[in-house]
């Protein structure tokens, strides 16, 4: 919904631009633009050094659908959902292949039966070691998980660069904002700026309202008035 309203809204600049200069164009948008759009309130927090601690229900599912927690902090989610081929790969990377022959695990059922305890187990061999090795040594193994994402992960990752999404507020000291999510070839953004400072325009607000510049003078001092 929020890529098609995008490009809804890129095509009408477009059409204008066709209808007063008789050429075409071509206007997009993409997931990834759209994704970081849509949770910009989030985004710009980020930006500005807000922490969004990772809540997170746990409990309701087995062992092998669970979340783990790593030593840096990061979570991920296993996706174990071919027992019979991802179990005994989980084992080996985790270095407990003696698990396969134990019989609290062994089976299924047993490891049903056993999984609050297997949970447990888990728990304090992810939390020995960063999210990073537990990545690499899932991937190796052939394990299917999935990393539990964070706003912050965006700030550093090469497709939000590359596609300019995250652009320098101008005169901030490198302050960055979350980009307009539709482009139009052959047309440059307009460079994000900051917002006005409290009182910033109000004597010239107040000079085009007819106020002289002695009545804007009281206005400020009495405080009715920013400047």
């Amino acid at each position: 919904m929020t890529c098609w309203s995008s490009i809804a809204r890129a095509s009408l600049p477009g059409l204008y631009r066709r209808e007063k200069t008789g050429k075409g164009g071509v206007v997009s948008t993409s997931l990834l633009a759209n994704g970081l759009w849509s949770n910009s309130v989030w985004m710009q927090a980020v930006l500005c050094d807000a922490d969004f601690s990772v809540r997170l229900r746990r409990g309701q599912r087995g062992a092998l659908t669970e979340l783990y927690k790593c030593r840096d902090g990061r979570w991920f989610m296993l996706a174990l959902l071919n027992y019979a081929r991802e179990w005994p790969l989980l084992a080996h990377c985790i270095g407990r292949s003696e698990w396969l022959d134990d019989p609290r695990f062994a089976t299924p059922e047993a490891r049903k039966a056993n999984g609050a305890e297997l949970v447990k187990l888990l728990e304090d061999i992810f939390v020995t070691a960063d999210w990073q090795h537990w990545r690499e040594c899932f991937v190796s193994a052939g394990i299917t998980f999935g990393p539990i994402a964070q706003p912050s992960d965006h700030l550093e990752c090469s497709q939000v660069a590359a596609n300019g999404l995250l652009p320098e507020i101008a005169g901030t000291n490198g302050l960055r904002t979350v980009g307009s999510p539709i482009s139009i070839k052959g047309e440059k953004k307009t460079a994000p700026r900051p917002a006005p400072g409290i009182g910033e325009h109000t004597r010239s607000i107040l000079a085009s309202c007819g106020f002289s510049e002695e009545e804007i003078r009281g206005m400020i001092a009495s405080g009715a008035a920013a400047g």
